[in-house]
């Protein structure tokens, strides 16, 4: 009998697109939740003229998979090194950028092109396990949910070539990064300079575009996937204030940019920055917080080459 929560999840960068990075539990594990994997295909239908009126089976025509898991976004403990998530981050189109013992940053990027292996063993009570795999794999979604009291955590989708499952060995245990997520707790919130907004919760999506590579000279019909662009949005949660105070409508009216920031936690290697240098809000409407007035922005981020639209900051 195999369990749902019994999962072991891998995942590395590789090296050749395509190609089977090998990834080990000893090195590339992450702590994924809600862990889902799937194959997908176009069928082909047959509708051959035939005596008898009845169908024609069927053949498989293009085929790739897809996974889903959620994460806690966390650091390693250690200024200055990356986390277990960064090939995860490089999937996204967000490029690595590590100033030693210091920081590593994680910014959106048009020119980041990184495809990750994926392993999902399924864990037995008794016997072999099951591997499944994805190779040449793409995240294809990104969301984050930041909410007060709670730990930050990121829904991901990849989706990449499918390949056959097979019965395998027990891997043995995981090693995982033994940092704790941080509460979203005595966070900086900042928009526009103003830090007095009382912010309930941040969503954050990265809105990535995808493209599947059909090609007549691949298995399955499927050459791979490519992160074409990126359009991130998010959305705030905030108790309503005085104009005085922050003037949301004269931003909207004017698609006015903002930047906005939150840092989240205090210990070494273990706390988040995130920037968005340009919002832009998009509506703003009325929510009721337990009988108080508050707001809810819907918001676009923009950003440049020099200056992306959203950035990640472990230190």
């Amino acid at each position: 009998m195999f369990f749902s929560g019994r999962r072991i999840v891998l995942i590395k960068e590789e090296s050749t697109e395509g190609t089977d990075s090998s990834p080990t539990v000893a090195l590339n594990a992450i702590e994924a939740g809600n862990v889902k994997i799937g194959e997908k295909g176009t069928p082909e239908e047959r509708n051959p003229c035939k005596r008898s009126g009845e169908p024609t089976p069927h053949v498989m025509g293009k085929r790739w998979g897809e996974a889903s898991f959620d994460v806690e976004y966390k650091g390693s403990g250690t200024k200055g090194t990356a986390s277990r998530l960064a090939d995860l981050f490089e999937s996204m189109g967000l490029a690595e950028t590590v100033s030693a013992g210091s920081s590593v940053t994680h910014a959106t990027s048009s020119a980041l092109r990184k495809t990750v292996t994926l392993y999902v063993y399924d864990i037995p009570d008794t016997g072999s396990c099951v591997l499944r795999k994805l190779t040449g794999a793409i995240a294809t979604e990104g969301k984050m949910a930041i909410k007060a009291g709670s730990i930050m955590k990121m829904s991901i989708k990849l989706e990449g070539l499918y390949n056959d499952p097979a019965d395998v060995a027990d891997p043995g245990e995981p090693t995982f990064d033994t940092t704790t997520p941080p509460i979203v707790e005595s966070a900086q919130f900042t928009l526009n300079s103003v830090t007095s907004l009382v912010l309930r919760e941040m969503s954050l999506e990265l809105g990535i575009k995808k493209a599947m590579r059909d090609d007549v000279s691949s298995a399955g019909g499927v050459k791979g996937f490519k992160n074409m662009e990126m359009n991130p949005s998010g959305s705030f949660s905030v108790e309503a204030v005085p104009v005085a105070t922050y003037d949301w409508w004269s931003d909207w009216k004017a698609a006015t940019s903002r930047q906005a920031s939150i840092i989240i936690g205090s210990d070494n290697g273990n706390k988040m920055t995130i920037t968005l240098p340009k919002v832009i809000a998009k509506d703003i409407e009325d929510q009721d917080f337990d009988g108080m007035l508050g707001k809810s922005v819907p918001f676009a981020c923009y950003g440049d080459a020099s200056n992306p639209s959203v950035q990640l900051k472990e230190e």
